[in-house]
């Protein structure tokens, strides 16, 4: 790797984790990065979710669902799909703290793959110069 490509990717990474830092802090936030996720990146989340079920993944199948019909999210119809596959389960949804837990993999199934493949490449890198075995 070039030292420009390191410095890109290290920038990459900074830049997502203040995005991602902003959906923990803000549900609007989070509501409209989900309206913007594009209708193919919908598409391969409802693909991998098709064969799967439970709680939080039947939640994020409707919130798919919703999205994918041309349907524009505000906060309140969110809090509806989450009080609708909460209520009655509400020991399952003890570990999601907040939104963003929940429906992050919308947003970064695939649109983090290059910032996931920097990392690995990173990691070799700086394996690879500091000769660790």
């Amino acid at each position: 790797m070039t030292e420009q490509e390191i410095k890109n990717g290290i920038n990459a990474v900074c830049e997502i984790s203040t995005e991602i830092a902003t959906f923990y802090a803000d549900n609007n936030a989070l509501v409209t990065k989900l309206n913007s996720v594009p209708q193919d990146e919908l598409q391969k989340a409802s693909d991998y979710y098709a064969s799967r079920s439970g709680v939080i993944v039947d939640l994020r199948k409707d919130v798919l669902k919703y999205l994918k019909e041309g349907n524009k999210l505000d906060l309140s119809t969110l809090e509806g799909f989450i009080v609708k596959h909460k209520t009655g389960k509400e020991n399952q949804y003890r570990a999601y703290k907040n939104y963003y837990s929940i429906f992050f993999p919308i947003i970064t199934f695939y649109r983090h793959n290059p910032i996931r493949k920097f990392i690995e490449q990173f990691i070799s890198e700086i394996i690879n110069r500091l000769q660790l075995h």
